[in-house]
C-alpha cells in the first residue's frame, strides 16, 4: 500500500501510515472500482449487475477511460464549493434510481419508451390508453440507450399542458453521453415541432421555453426560434423556479471557471457575468447564494450582486454544515505542526542504558589453581559474557533508535473547527481530527445544518515506551491510534457545541446518520465490533446536546421522519436484513439496496423476498408500523406524489423490458407491457 499523503509504502491492512500517521482506511487498496455505463454508479470489478440500477454489466464496458478520474459523465452536475467538495446537486441527471420522489409536472402523466417509440399516458385517465408520440425514438438493437426509470429529461411542462418527446436517442460509447433530437407537441392532433438535434441536456422554463446544450453551446428556444446564449460551457443548471439559467465556461490555461446568469423570464434575457477566475463554487437551489473560491479567498455572491469577500487564506479543506437559508457554514482549518518523534516516547531504558558499559571479557575470567594433574589455568564464563554482550548490543541498537527518533519529525494533522456567521468566524473547537457527519440546510422548512466530529482529549495520549519500540513507524502508528481511541465525539449546530454522552470505547461511524426535524440519529461502534449502537441527539435550542440511546446491534440506518427512525439489523451476506422502526421489527427480509425513505411523506418503500438473480421482489410501503403491500415482482419504482407510486415489474435486464404499472393509493394498475424506460421528471 502507499500513503495518499506522504507516498510512503507499507504493508496491506495498516490503519495508519507508519511514516506520517495519516489514517488510511479510506485510501486503502480495495476491490477494483469500475462505473456502470447506465447510471454512472461505482461498481466493484467483476460485478455482474450494477447494485444501484440493476443494469447487466457482463456485456458492457464498465471501467472508466484511462484519462477519466471519476465516474462517467452524467447530466447530474454537482456544483461544489471547491474541487471535489460536494455541496448541492443543481441539475438532474440520467440515472436509474430505486425510489426517489419525482419533481415533475402537475397532473400525473408519464412518458415512456417501448418498441423503438415514445409514448405518453395520463394516470388521471388511464382508460384512454397511451398516446404514441414517435415510432423512431431509438433503435431496439442499441443496448446503450437508457433503460429502467430515467430522470433528468423533463418532457412535461410545469402546467401539464405541453409535451416534449425525443427521437434519435443514442449513447456515445466513449463519453457515455446521451444525444437526442427534441420535439414539441401541444396536442395529439398537432404535428411535432423540432427543437434541435444532438442535444445532450435540456431544461424547461416556467413559461415553457426550452434551454438546452448542444456541442458545448447553450441555447434557448421558444419552441419556434432559438437563440444562442453561450459557447464553450461547462456546468449548466436552472433554478428551482425555472426562471434563471446558470452556467460556467472553463479556462484550461488557468484551471478556472467564469460564472454566468440569465433571467429567461425577462423580455431582454440579458446575460450577466457574475465572476471570473473561479476555482470552485457551490450554490443554493434558487441560485441567490453562490459561494466561490478565488485566489485562496472565499467569496459570496448574494442576489447576483458583486461578490463579497468573506475569508482570506481559505483553501476549502473541508466546508460542511452549510445553512443556505441564513448563509452560515462550518469549516475546518488545518493546524499542521511538526514535532520530534522522540517527544512521543517515554525513554524507560534511559537510566539502565546510561549505566551500561561495554562488557570487558577480562571481567568474566577467573584463575583456577592447579588441581592434581590439571595445571593452573584461566577460565572464561562465556555464557554470561555472551548474554551480557547481547544486552549491550541491544543498548547500542536503542542508542541508534534514539538518534533516529530525535532526528525524525512527524506532522500532526489536526484541525480547528470554525462557524461563519454574521460576517465573522467563530472558533468552535480546536485539535479536531476531522468531520464524521454533516448536513446542509437547503430550505427554511428543512432540518438544521450540523456537523459531528471527533477532537483530541484534553489528556495527552500515553507515551509509548522505548523498550516496546522496534522501529520509528511503531511510534507514529501507535500515537495516531491513541489519538483516535481517546478522542471525544462532538456535535455542533447553529454555533452551539456539545460532547456526545456515549460509551467511553464507542466511536462515531462515518457518514451514517438520519435527521427528523431536531432529532439527529447516529451510530457508534467499538473497535473490531460488527454491530453498532443507535443513539439520537437533540439539536433544538432548548435541549441541545441531549443524547438518548435507542437500540443495540444495529447494522445501518435507513432514515427518519414523522417521529420514526428506521434501521437494519441482522444484515446477511445477501445484503438483506430486518427493518426496524423505533425499537420494533417492522418488516423482515428486506433488501438493503432496494429500500429508501420518501423525503416528502416520511414513508419507507422497501423490497422484501428479493430475488437478486431476477432483480425483483415484493414492494412494501411502511408508515411507522402500518404496512401496505403494493405489488409483487417489482424491479424499480418511483414515488410520483402522495398517492401514486410508479413501478416496473419483472424487468429483464438482458432484454431491457418490463411491465409498467402504478399504485393509486388503493390498487395497482397496469399501464403497458414490454416497456424499456420510463421518464420520471
Amino acid at each position: 500500500m502507499k500513503c495518499s499523503k506522504c507516498k510512503a509504502e507499507f504493508e496491506d491492512g495498516s490503519l495508519f501510515c507508519p511514516e506520517c500517521g495519516n489514517p488510511v482506511e479510506s485510501g486503502a487498496a480495495g476491490p477494483e472500482t469500475n462505473f456502470c455505463p447506465n447510471c454512472g454508479s461505482a461498481v466493484e470489478g467483476g460485478s455482474v449487475f450494477c447494485e444501484a440500477c440493476g443494469f447487466k454489466l457482463e456485456a458492457a464496458q464498465t471501467a472508466a477511460p484511462a484519462e477519466q478520474a471519476g465516474p462517467p459523465k452524467k447530466k447530474n452536475l454537482t456544483l461544489a464549493l471547491g474541487i471535489g467538495a460536494a455541496v448541492v446537486a443543481v441539475a438532474a441527471g440520467a440515472m436509474i434510481a430505486p425510489a426517489l420522489r419525482s419533481g415533475g409536472a402537475e397532473g400525473s402523466s408519464v412518458m415512456y419508451l417501448k418498441d423503438g417509440g415514445m409514448y405518453g399516458v395520463s394516470l388521471d385517465k388511464p382508460g384512454k390508453g397511451a398516446v404514441e408520440y414517435s415510432d423512431d425514438s431509438y433503435r431496439n438493437s442499441d443496448e446503450g440507450v437508457m433503460s429502467g426509470l430515467v430522470s433528468g429529461y423533463p418532457l412535461l411542462s410545469a402546467d401539464g399542458k405541453h409535451r416534449f418527446y425525443m427521437e434519435d436517442i443514442e449513447r456515445d460509447d466513449n463519453s457515455y453521453q446521451i444525444t437526442y433530437t427534441l420535439y414539441y407537441k401541444k396536442s395529439q392532433k398537432d404535428e411535432g415541432v423540432k427543437i434541435d438535434s444532438r442535444i445532450t441536456q435540456h431544461e424547461l422554463t416556467a413559461d415553457n421555453k426550452v434551454v438546452y446544450v448542444k456541442d458545448e453551446n447553450l441555447y434557448v428556444s421558444d419552441r419556434n426560434n432559438k437563440e444562442k446564449l453561450a459557447s464553450g460551457i461547462g456546468d449548466f443548471c436552472m433554478d428551482k423556479a425555472g426562471k434563471l439559467a446558470f452556467w460556467t465556461t472553463y479556462d484550461p490555461a488557468e484551471y478556472t471557471k467564469d460564472l454566468y446568469i440569465c433571467d429567461l423570464s425577462s423580455k431582454e434575457m440579458e446575460k450577466k457575468k457574475l465572476c471570473a477566475g473561479v476555482e470552485g463554487f457551490g450554490c443554493s437551489e434558487d441560485l441567490t447564494s453562490i459561494y466561490l473560491l478565488k485566489n485562496e479567498a472565499l467569496y459570496l455572491i448574494k442576489n447576483f450582486q458583486k461578490e463579497e469577500k468573506l475569508l482570506n487564506d481559505y483553501n476549502d479543506e473541508d466546508t460542511v454544515g452549510i445553512d443556505w437559508v441564513n448563509n452560515t457554514f462550518y469549516f475546518f482549518q488545518s493546524e499542521e505542526s511538526e514535532i520530534s518523534v522522540m517527544d512521543l516516547v517515554e525513554d524507560d531504558m534511559a537510566s539502565a542504558d546510561a549505566a551500561m558499559a561495554e562488557p570487558d571479557i577480562k571481567d568474566y575470567q577467573r584463575r583456577e589453581a592447579a588441581n592434581g594433574w590439571v595445571p593452573e589455568r584461566v577460565v572464561t564464563d562465556r555464557d554470561q559474557y555472551n548474554a551480557d554482550y547481547a544486552k549491550y548490543r541491544e543498548k547500542l541498537q536503542r542508542d541508534d533508535l534514539r538518534e533516529e527518533l530525535r532526528g525524525r519529525k512527524v506532522t500532526l494533522d489536526l484541525y480547528s473547527l470554525y462557524y461563519y456567521v454574521n460576517g465573522e468566524k467563530q472558533l468552535i473547537a480546536d485539535n479536531c481530527l476531522g468531520s464524521m457527519n454533516s448536513n446542509d440546510r437547503m430550505n427554511a422548512g428543512d432540518a438544521a445544518a450540523f456537523v459531528t466530529y471527533n477532537k483530541c482529549s484534553d489528556a495527552a495520549p500515553e507515551k509509548m515506551r522505548l523498550s516496546q519500540i522496534e522501529n520509528v513507524s511503531d511510534v507514529t502508528s501507535e500515537y495516531y491510534k491513541a489519538l483516535y481511541n481517546t478522542a471525544v465525539e462532538c456535535v455542533s449546530s447553529g454555533g452551539r457545541e456539545a460532547v456526545l454522552a456515549i460509551g467511553e470505547e464507542e466511536q462515531l461511524t462515518y457518514n451514517t446518520y438520519a435527521l427528523d426535524k431536531d432529532q439527529l440519529y447516529f451510530l457508534t461502534g467499538e473497535a473490531e465490533e460488527d454491530a453498532y449502537t443507535l443513539y439520537s441527539v437533540d439539536l433544538s435550542e432548548k435541549s441541545f446536546g441531549a443524547v438518548q440511546k435507542r437500540d443495540d446491534d444495529v447494522d445501518d440506518i435507513e432514515g427518519a421522519g414523522n417521529g420514526c427512525v428506521y434501521y437494519f439489523k441482522d444484515i446477511t451476506d445477501r445484503m438483506t436484513g430486518d427493518l426496524y422502526c423505533n425499537g420494533e421489527m417492522a418488516q423482515a427480509d428486506v433488501s438493503v439496496y432496494r429500500s429508501e425513505m420518501d423525503p416528502e411523506s416520511g414513508a419507507v418503500l422497501c423490497m422484501t423476498d428479493f430475488d437478486d438473480k431476477r432483480n425483483y421482489g415484493t414492494l412494501v410501503m411502511l408508515e411507522g408500523f402500518e404496512k401496505t403491500k403494493i405489488a409483487d415482482d417489482v424491479s424499480y419504482w418511483r414515488v410520483m406524489d402522495e398517492d401514486t407510486v410508479l413501478f416496473l415489474t419483472e424487468y429483464n435486464n438482458d432484454r431491457n423490458r418490463g411491465d409498467l404499472r402504478y399504485y393509486n393509493g388503493k390498487t395497482a394498475e397496469t399501464i403497458d407491457v414490454d416497456v424499456r424506460a420510463v421518464f420520471c421528471d
